[in-house]
């Protein structure tokens, strides 16, 4: 797909979305309970990182992912497999109401523009089994979400790699009565955004769990402990004594 083809194509599914609005409202709602929790908007940006898209190099791949159902990462894996014309496989856990409106909103979108869908392979019912029976179809396989449940998914595959990505989760190591402040504020972010937030005071324990692939956040002041972490953590990303709320985003594997 030609930048001219991508940009016509998003305008169609901002166009869609907005069609659709009620429709989106009404199974982000039910979405809730079972862990989605997302709102129009971030989709809408989503769409908006695209739009300054300039890398159209054709890659090929075929690309599998299994993820909770966020339909930002829907939104994300899609538009990245249409620019670099790559096939995409999803799997969604939850979100599947959700991720069929999104979904459909594109393909209504290439059907107006005369596309030929042949990038978008979604169905309900696609689960790890499936993406087992079929990985030798799949250039890379994906997991998006918690460690524990990564490592489960990953002995799908007993003779090639998954690569992880820990979008949505934070492991956290605070004294909750000296960082009391933060703490509220951090736990509140976590509920207001769905993020899965693992709490620590034992820094021993916080360190044993933290895997490479993690995103920790730190709230530590003595320099004991701060030489400990810089010695032992290996998680991916560490941000210490901040957080910074209103402007930070998880970034999405691709």
């Amino acid at each position: 797909m030609d930048k001219f083809q991508f940009d016509e194509l998003l305008k169609e599914i901002k166009i869609g979305l907005e069609n659709k609005k009620v429709e989106m409202q009404d199974a982000l709602i039910k979405e809730r309970s079972k862990g989605i929790s997302t709102k129009t908007d971030k989709i809408l940006d989503v769409i908006s990182d695209f739009e300054f898209q300039r890398d159209f190099m054709p890659q090929k791949h075929s690309i599998a992912v299994c993820y909770l159902g966020n339909p930002e990462v829907t939104l994300t894996y899609i538009l990245d497999s249409l620019a670099h014309d790559n096939k995409i496989t999803l799997c969604a856990n939850e979100g599947k109401a959700i991720n069929q409106i999104l979904i459909n909103i594109i393909l209504d979108g290439m059907r107006k523009l005369k596309m030929r869908n042949q990038w978008i392979n979604f169905n309900p019912n696609h689960n790890e089994i499936y993406l087992r029976d079929n990985e030798k179809y799949f250039s890379k396989i994906v997991y998006i979400g918690d460690f524990l449940e990564f490592d489960r998914f990953k002995a799908f595959f007993k003779k090639r790699p998954v690569e992880y990505n820990n979008y949505g989760h934070i492991k956290l190591f605070i004294d909750k009565v000296k960082y009391a402040d933060e703490f509220k504020k951090i736990t509140q972010f976590a509920y207001t955004e769905n993020i899965s937030l693992e709490v620590f005071e034992d820094i021993d324990d916080f360190i044993y769990e933290s895997k490479k692939e993690d995103f920790a956040v730190l709230y530590v002041d003595d320099s004991k402990t701060i030489n400990k972490i810089q010695r032992d953590l290996k998680s991916g990303e560490v941000i210490m004594n901040d957080f910074p709320f209103d402007t930070y985003k998880f970034k999405i594997s691709k």
